[in-house]
Order: C-alpha cells, then structure tokens, then sequence
C-alpha cells in the first residue's frame, strides 16, 4: 500500500507526517521513492513537533517519542529500524525503535550511496562507485551484503525492482543502456535499450497504455 506523506507549518510548528499501512511502509531514496513492503505490526503516523520526532498509532492510543533535534529525510521504516537521510550527508541514517536508549547510527558506514529503495525485506541502494547492492534491512551489519550488478551509470541513478527483476542504467562500451537482471543479482544482464530511465517512476513493467 502507498504511502502518504504531508508536509505542513501550522501555528510555528513543524509537523512531518508520514502514515505507514499495515501491511506496509514508506519507501525513501536520495532521489525519489518507492513503497516499501515490509510488514509492520501497526499502523504509524510520524510527526515532528519542537525538532522531536515522534510516532503515534493512526487511532491516537499510543505515543513514543523517537528523537530529538531531529532534521533527517525519507523516513523509511522495517517495524524494528527506522531509516533516513540528512540533506547535506550521503549515509543512511538508522535508528531502532525498540530500543529506546538507540543511537542514530550511519548504516552501512561511510559508503558514499547515492540512490537506495527498499523492496519486502530487502534494502537496495547504488554506492558511487557504479555497484548495486542489497542487504536485509533488518540486518545488523554489512555482512549481509549481496552485489546484485557492478556496471551501473552513477550519472543516472535512478533504478527500481519489479516483477523479480531489477531495472537500472547500466554502462555498456562507455554508454549508458537501460538494463535488467534478476533481483538477486544471479543470471545475465538483459539490454533493453539504448538510453537511461530518468526517474523510478519511468519503469512501470505492466501492460498500461500512457496518453500524453
């Protein structure tokens, strides 16, 4: 289910509220996002008030404050992690949200990642050295790491996984090509088309008929 996410200023204070189904949560990335679809016990508004974050069932009956002096982006939440991004950063930003002494912790280090998405229990993410990785979301380090494809174009980062399959742009003899693999990384590469896909938005990989 798609999430919905609101923006607003009200009487001087900031509120980010972001509802997360039940069965489902918000995806983020560096540049667009795309919903994520692993499960969580409950359904959550986040919101920011005073610089603190904040979560709160969508019926009222329970509060938890998350963090204070808080400024990240692109909330995504797995149920037992909750992740983000700073503006001026190239990490991924993690907190546990069971853990209420937890730390905000950079995940997966200082790698320079500049695009990511979560897919079921999986996060995938394109370092800026033209490789594609995932790992388990809720993994609780790097060791989990799967490459899934080292030729990607780190000028058109966009990329999306669909149908058990990955899209992305893919350098080929030094031009880019719109390229697919297995989701898991295993089998060949599929060229699709000389070209690059702009944003996830552009891979839709069903039958539709587009009017301009």
């Amino acid at each position: 289910m798609k999430a919905l996410e609101l923006l607003s200023r009200k009487t001087g204070v900031l509120l980010l509220v972001l509802l997360l189904a039940t069965l489902g949560t918000v995806g983020g990335g560096r540049e667009s996002h795309t919903a994520a679809a692993a499960a969580s016990a409950k359904p959550y508004v986040y919101y920011v008030s005073n610089d603190v974050l904040y979560r709160v069932t969508t019926d009222g009956s329970e509060t938890q404050k998350i963090a204070e002096n808080f400024d990240g982006n692109g909330l995504d939440s797995t149920g037992k992690y909750l992740y983000f991004y700073y503006d001026d950063g190239m990490g991924i930003q993690r907190l546990s949200l069971s853990d209420p002494d937890a730390l905000i912790t950079s995940f997966l280090g200082d790698r320079n990642i500049l695009f990511y998405l979560f897919e079921g229990p999986y996060l995938y993410f394109l370092d800026d050295t033209g490789h594609i990785y995932r790992t388990l979301a809720d993994a609780d380090d790097d060791s989990q790491l799967t490459l899934i494809a080292d030729n990607a174009d780190v000028n058109f980062r966009a990329f999306d996984v669909s149908g058990g399959r990955i899209y992305y742009n893919a350098l080929k003899n030094n031009t880019t090509w719109v390229a697919s693999r297995s989701r898991d990384g295993s089998g060949v590469i599929q060229w699709i088309a000389g070209g690059a896909i702009q944003k996830s938005k552009f891979i839709i990989p069903t039958l539709q008929v587009l009017t301009l």
